[in-house]
């Protein structure tokens, strides 16, 4: 799957990062059920702690964006991505609770796709925007 947090993953900005590493756990728990026996419940649960902790990083960008005074393009570009997933994981969250049904594979491949293109695009360029202005530390 998404495989393991490396430096390479790294923005710059600490407090980007550490939610990123935590949704890299998050993940990690999702491929590990896969192969397991699963209830509906757990199911659940597990894309509602997704959803929680999705919404809680992306309003964290979005302030950040915000505090730093973001370009209206880029900032534009990120919220709109950040829509489209919370709207994808509504609808994966409908599906398993109306259909009862779930295929983790091709959800846990889309989570894959979306970290690769968002981290290594809008995030970074979040990140590197911030660090060359100066607007905040590597560390905040």
């Amino acid at each position: 799957m998404v495989g393991s947090w490396d430096a390479s993953l790294e923005t710059g900005i600490e407090k980007i990062d550490r939610q990123h590493r935590q949704l890299f756990e998050i993940i990690k728990q999702l491929d590990e059920l896969k192969d397991e026996p699963k209830s509906d419940v757990v199911m659940r649960r597990m894309l509602d702690k997704l959803m929680d902790f999705t919404i809680a990083h992306f309003s964290l960008e979005e302030d950040l964006m915000t505090e730093v005074n973001y370009p209206p393009d880029p900032t534009k570009a990120m919220v709109d991505e950040h829509h489209d997933f919370k709207t994808y994981l509504q609808l994966r969250s409908a599906e398993l609770r109306e259909a009862g049904t779930f295929e983790i594979g091709s959800f846990l491949r889309f989570l894959e796709k979306f970290l690769k293109t968002h981290e290594f695009g809008l995030d970074r360029q979040l990140a590197d925007w911030i660090l060359q202005q100066n607007k905040i530390s590597r560390a905040a």
